[in-house]
């Protein structure tokens, strides 16, 4: 946040026991819950976060491919992820906001995982305006709704899928799109469904996905 005036800073929190100059601002004591509960392992060590790790950075900042090993620690997460904040003890403290966006529009949480397949650019521009969604775009929305319905395993969101997956304008799609129908069809059943699809992708993306496939 940029403002123009000069914002005296607050005196640095530290422990009461300490008095190494290091430990300014490590209350964590030898709790270790947020390294234990992430789902990516994005704490390589205590008060360390590897941010290409972390479900936030990739579902939202990353533009790009989601790194294979990682996907299925993405689970059920469509957009960013709050394990290490929930489960920090910390957090016992805070209070839910009042005036998040997000909460006055009760309908966006309530969207279920075929919807946000189905997203059109008509469709999300309207769904998603004035919130912070709409910085993924849509390729990158429907990317991380390709990795869970992959996480899921439910055969009802392969149709949709297959057809993600010949999506012309959006590559990032295609490729999870693919990986995906890999995780619910199996190997066998998803090159059949894929078969048309594979034939004449060019992309080096999503020719990636069909080859790690192999």
């Amino acid at each position: 946040m940029l403002v123009r005036r000069a914002i005296p800073p607050d005196e640095p929190v530290t422990n009461r026991a300490e008095t190494d100059p290091a430990t300014v601002g490590l209350l964590c004591g030898k709790c270790t819950r947020c390294l234990d509960a992430c789902p990516t392992d994005a704490f390589p060590a205590p008060g360390v976060v590897d941010a290409r790790r972390c479900i936030s950075y990739q579902t939202i900042e990353n533009r790009g491919v989601i790194p294979r090993e990682l996907r299925r620690g993405i689970g059920q997460r469509v957009y960013g992820c709050d394990v290490c904040a929930e489960v920090c003890p910390w957090n016992r403290f805070a209070q839910e906001g009042r005036r998040v966006l997000l909460n006055l529009r009760g309908e966006i949480a309530e969207l279920g995982l075929g919807e946000l397949l189905a997203l059109t650019p008509d469709s999300f521009a309207r769904i998603f305006r004035g919130t912070a969604i709409k910085r993924v775009k849509l390729g990158g929305l429907l990317r991380n709704a390709c990795i869970v319905a992959g996480n899921t395993g439910n055969e009802i969101h392969l149709p949709r899928l297959v057809e993600l997956a010949t999506a012309p304008s959006i590559p990032l799609v295609r490729a999870h799109a693919v990986w995906a129908v890999f995780r619910i069809a199996g190997a066998e059943r998803a090159k059949a469904l894929l078969a048309a699809a594979s034939a004449t992708e060019t992309d080096p993306l999503v020719l990636a996905e069909y080859a790690a496939e192999a």
